[in-house]
């Protein structure tokens, strides 16, 4: 045991460095907005993984086989992962919108909000039913369920990313876009299916190999996001200087933000109809704003508009 705890505490700590690390390299080298929202969710996975894993809960249940010391482990995971498992889910639901360059509505945003809450709710009631009672029955199955939920949720989303960020599958940027997705979507699987599977089935073995899954399957998606932010680099979208010069002339020509995410598409050669399925929004409107861009910069069509930007 002891080993096996040193082991997972070094290779914890090496997966943490590397996440954030890459992390902050991306956000360093690529202009991209999604690069904020997935900054604070690596930062939630690694202090996740320090409690969860690293951290007192580990040494619990490799130490302390007896009801009190698994009430403790349930306990601290209830009081902290939970809750970032929770705040974990919706910066990762943002992840994907953003990336999808939209905004979660309201009703999404209020109804998880109040999903949680009572999530939240439930688990400190479920301990309350537990405080002095032998065993740990109410909270263990209310954590379970819990674990089960977000798990499903972290599914649905991704499969709707999947569905809604399919534009073209010969695209190299869709293509990246999808190992992403699918990425996560098989580490869910691998890191989940075993817990439960263990109800019906002996897997004596997987609490050993669980913090590696849980690091690899945050690891190997970064990849991805590297990729995709070079395409989308590629593409003209994130080059630094030339944010720093369509921010300059948009605010010297008073282009709204709406024309401006529009002006980025037109420069990385999108024509009006894709422009309208990647934005969600009808041709007409994409070309109302177009036109407004040419009135606003005095030009006549896309290669004198090219050119303000050449220059």
């Amino acid at each position: 045991m002891p080993l096996l705890f040193a082991t997972t505490l070094i290779f914890g700590a090496i997966a943490s460095g590397l996440l954030l690390g890459s992390i902050f390299i991306l956000r360093a080298k690529f202009n991209l907005k999604f690069l904020d929202t997935y900054t604070f969710f690596i930062l939630l996975v690694v202090c996740y993984g320090l409690i969860n894993w690293i951290g007192p809960s580990l040494i619990v249940i490799n130490y302390s086989a007896d009801s009190h010391g698994r009430y403790g482990a349930l306990v601290l995971f209830a009081s902290f992962a939970v809750p970032l498992a929770l705040a974990k889910l919706w910066l990762f639901i943002r992840l994907l919108w953003a990336m999808m360059e939209k905004i979660p509505g309201r009703m999404l945003s209020r109804s998880f909000f109040l999903a949680a809450s009572s999530v939240l709710l439930i688990v400190g009631l479920s301990f309350l039913h537990d405080t002095g009672a032998e065993g740990t029955n109410a909270s263990f199955v209310v954590l379970t369920l819990v674990g089960a939920s977000v798990v499903i949720a972290n599914i649905v989303a991704i499969s709707y990313y999947l569905a809604e960020s399919a534009e073209d599958d010969a695209t190299p940027l869709f293509r990246c876009s999808r190992n992403f997705g699918w990425s996560y979507m098989i580490g869910y699987a691998l890191y989940a299916s075993p817990y439960y599977l263990s109800y019906v089935v002996d897997i004596s073995w997987y609490p050993a190999v669980a913090p590696y899954i849980y690091y690899l399957m945050h690891v190997v998606p970064l990849g991805f996001v590297w990729r995709y932010s070079a395409q989308l680099d590629k593409e003209g979208f994130t080059r630094v200087g030339k944010p720093v010069i369509i921010e300059t002339i948009a605010e010297s020509y008073g282009i709204s933000s709406r024309e401006k995410d529009i002006l980025h598409l037109v420069l990385s050669g999108l024509n009006n109809a894709e422009i309208a399925h990647r934005l969600s929004r009808s041709p007409n409107t994409v070309r109302n704003h177009i036109y407004n861009i040419y009135k606003k910069l005095d030009v006549k069509n896309r290669v004198q508009l090219i050119q303000v930007f050449d220059n």
